[in-house]
């Protein structure tokens, strides 16, 4: 991971967006790790990238779906439904 990913990466854990065990995990030097911290630059960069369209956002939070703006407030859409799928508490992977 180049010093600026490193950089972007301690940002984001600054400002609460990853956990500290995220980034443990993203600081060790194996290929899912590298492939982790570039699929979140890559959706922190989409989302700065559509921000700078001026069109907000589509984002749900915890079964809620918003607009967001580019300030960082958000417009109540509407209650997503609950999920009525049912899973094993135990399964065994092949």
């Amino acid at each position: 991971m180049s010093e600026q990913d490193s950089k972007k990466i301690q940002l984001l854990h600054k400002q609460g967006m990853i956990t500290d065990a995220y980034v443990s995990f993203l600081s060790k030097n194996t290929e899912s790790a590298s492939i982790a911290a570039s699929a979140l630059l890559a959706s922190v960069e989409a989302r700065e990238y559509a921000f700078q369209t001026g069109i907000p956002l589509i984002v749900a939070e915890e079964g809620v779906l918003y607009e967001e703006f580019q300030d960082g407030t958000k417009k109540f859409i509407q209650d997503l439904p609950k999920s009525t799928r049912k899973f094993p508490k135990k399964f065994k992977l092949k």
